[in-house]
């Protein structure tokens, strides 16, 4: 400790003068080149090994006993640092360590057990954070049910808290090694007289929180096709958990597995369907849960395995894992047993639904509104539109046509717009107009999305309103056409087994004035949207 203390008392800002005289410095440089040299010679070799062509600096992964042999460095200097009472920076190089294990997939290293009971004794005797201290120690005997703690560094509250800890363990252990049994088919080793024992449960409803060492699962025995499954755990307060996942996917051809319980897909095919994560909700106490939908045929194996995470995203228990899940049957639901008569009979009448609609007549009629863009001058009172947006308050669509395929129908469209709220004497009461309108659908030309363009005659009729007008003669028309262009979508749905749908659409014309009058009506450039609700019947 006296060497420890004295070597930092050297003055970092005047090295000795020594060093920059005489030949003793050109070894020193020398020396320091030479390094340098054999860096970039072991890097190049490095490179020019990596046998795939690629000129790359990834290494290969580390073995275990590498793990351990950085681990154990980190480790020692933490606790250096602790001797010499720098108890935040033994901490912080202790926190290091974790985050290196998290970020190179070693976070169930067996060492880091270690590391957690040095990372225990810092925040209890250097830091004076009990409840950190205690939460290191779950953690570590989580990783080994043996670890002790260093005869130098042990203390009575560490050896209480270390030994009701690994009791703990050891008596959920016991409950786990029960479930393993009832699901590998043996008997259940639970006392029937005892109504308490929760390993007499299909469920954890037996369990308390007090109970939990880590983490608490009890696996479904089986899950049916259709309906969503419930998975339950209960985890241990103590570790301060953020995040708790379950990640799983569904396999089909069945085989065995070594859970036992249910059966799983063989090893080639598993190997290629990923997991999918679902994060648990947090529910009442240390109880997580969520709701698996299996939208999936019976036969089918669910796998699944459960991590718990803290905020820094660092693993604090498992159950379960990629390569040895959670493997649960899925079998047909009663439900689904129940609709297949139901199914079976109704399959004369989807049947005839099934084949695609050949040609053949249809009507439509559709009611509805919209808002037009208008140039010129109003119908009465030849006054200039200043305003360019007015409604077009209703009108009606009768529309009669062929249906060329299943996708594409053509036909003749009569089109009448009301210009309601006008109020001049003699205003126009209409808007005829007649369409041809070429159709075609995404799927089919009744149902589902359709598209069309118009071409045809006629008049859209626009409200306009007269700025200081009196309040009984306020309100014009105008009027867009003769030539209409016109294009839109829309959605039909079936409202029946039968040939009646349910149509929306929205449309757009454009009007435009080949001619200043037609008759006595006066038009101009106008643009028209609409939108509409109305009926289709296939003949």
């Amino acid at each position: 400790m006296r060497k420890l203390f004295a070597a930092r008392t050297l003055p970092l800002s005047a090295p000795p003068a020594y060093l920059f005289r005489g030949p003793r410095m050109a070894a020193i440089v020398m020396s320091a080149l030479l390094a340098l040299c054999a860096a970039a010679l072991g890097t190049g070799r490095a490179h020019a090994q990596s046998g795939d062509g690629r000129a790359t600096s990834a290494q290969a992964p580390m073995s275990d006993r590498a793990v351990e042999r950085r681990l154990e460095r980190q480790r020692r200097r933490a606790m250096e640092q602790y001797d010499g009472f720098e108890f935040e920076d033994a901490h912080s190089i202790l926190e290091r360590a974790l985050n290196w294990a998290r970020d190179n997939q070693r976070q169930r290293h067996p060492y880091l057990a270690r590391i957690y009971i040095d990372l225990a004794i810092v925040h209890a005797s250097g830091l004076d954070q009990a409840d950190k201290a205690e939460r290191a120690l779950w953690l570590a005997v989580g990783l080994n049910r043996a670890i002790e703690i260093d005869a130098a560094y042990r203390s009575r509250e560490l050896d209480t808290w270390l030994s009701a800890i690994k009791e703990r363990y050891a008596n959920a252990d016991a409950y786990e090694a029960k479930v393993r049994t009832a699901a590998n088919g043996g008997a259940d080793a639970a006392d029937p007289a005892d109504p308490a024992d929760p390993a007499d449960s299909d469920d954890l409803s037996g369990y308390t929180c007090t109970a939990v060492a880590d983490m608490l699962h009890r696996p479904p025995k089986q899950a049916e096709a259709g309906t969503a499954l419930a998975i339950e755990t209960l985890v241990n307060d103590k570790l301060a958990a953020d995040t708790v996942l379950v990640s799983y996917r569904v396999l089909t051809n069945a085989g065995p597995n070594a859970n036992g319980g249910a059966s799983g897909a063989s090893a080639p095919a598993a190997a290629g369907v990923p997991y999918r994560d679902v994060v648990l909700n947090k529910g009442s106490a240390c109880a997580f849960d969520s709701q698996l939908q299996l939208d999936t045929a019976d036969g089918a194996t669910l796998e699944y395995y459960l991590t718990v995470l803290d905020r820094e995203r660092r693993t604090l228990a498992v159950r379960g894992s990629p390569q040895a899940p959670y493997a649960v049957a899925v079998t047909p639901s009663a439900a689904a047993l129940a609709n297949a008569v139901a199914l079976g009979s109704q399959a004369s009448a989807r049947g005839a639904k099934a084949p695609p609609m050949g040609p053949g007549i249809y009507l439509a009629i559709a009611g509805g509104s919209g808002t037009g863009y208008m140039r010129g001058k109003t119908e009465q009172v030849d006054s200039d539109i200043d305003c360019c947006v007015a409604p077009e308050p209703a009108y009606v669509r009768v529309e009669a046509g062929y249906r060329i395929s299943e996708r594409t129908s053509m036909g003749l469209q009569m089109r009448l717009g009301f210009p309601i709220g006008a109020n001049l004497d003699e205003h126009a009461v209409v808007a005829p107009a007649v369409l041809v309108r070429l159709r075609r659908g995404l799927r089919s030309v009744s149902e589902g999305f359709t598209f069309w363009g118009m071409l045809g005659g006629g008049v859209s009729r626009v409200t306009v309103h007269l700025q200081g007008a009196d309040s009984d003669q306020d309100t014009d028309t105008a009027a867009t056409g003769p030539l209409l262009l016109g294009t839109g979508m829309g959605y039909a749905v079936s409202l029946s087994e039968g040939r009646l749908r349910l149509t929306t659409e929205l449309d757009l014309l454009v009007g435009v004035p080949v001619a200043d009058e037609i008759d006595t009506t006066r038009t101009g450039l106008g643009l028209v949207a609409g939108l509409s609700l109305g009926l289709w019947v296939d003949l």
